[in-house]
């Protein structure tokens, strides 16, 4: 008997409820980026952070959700995910937010949601923001990266 308690036990003392707890306004408006790009045109910007979405996502047919050139404005929905506890990965969902006018260009991600994948868990928003915040940041970084070095490879 004993030797199926202590395991039975093991097994609940490690199993936690996590709450699904999505990140607050002011933690998501904190991922706002806005970037100058200058002697780039709306058009420019936007080609081009359209085309480094269209690079950088498995199937960018199925995560652009709006492209709307005149008013500059591309909506994706993306599935993202980081290390947690010791090196498990946990999965979240983001809604990323392209605008761009003359000039300038902003990044934003919104609806930052855990999701489970199968039988595990995403992660808690309330521990974890930090780890989800960089990930989503890095994105934002390097898409405005890409923008703005993109002239280089304008005059091939």
């Amino acid at each position: 008997m004993k030797t199926i308690l202590i395991p039975l036990i093991l097994l609940f003392s490690c199993a936690a409820f996590v709450p699904n707890i999505t990140p607050t306004e002011g933690q998501v408006k904190a991922l706002e980026q806005i970037k100058e790009c200058p002697g780039l045109s709306k058009q420019q910007i936007y080609s081009r952070a359209l085309s480094w979405i269209a690079r950088s996502y498995n199937s960018a047919n199925d995560v652009i959700q709006l492209k709307d050139p005149d008013a500059g404005q591309i909506v994706c929905k993306g599935l993202g995910s980081a290390r947690f506890d010791v090196g498990f990965t946990r999965s979240f969902r983001y809604t990323l937010i392209v605008d761009v006018k003359e000039e300038k260009l902003r990044v934003r991600f919104e609806n930052i949601l855990s999701e489970r994948v199968g039988e595990v868990a995403g992660p808690d928003m309330k521990y974890q923001w930090d780890e989800v915040a960089a990930y989503l940041a890095n994105i934002g970084n390097t898409l405005a990266a890409e923008v703005s070095k993109a002239e280089a490879e304008d005059n091939w």
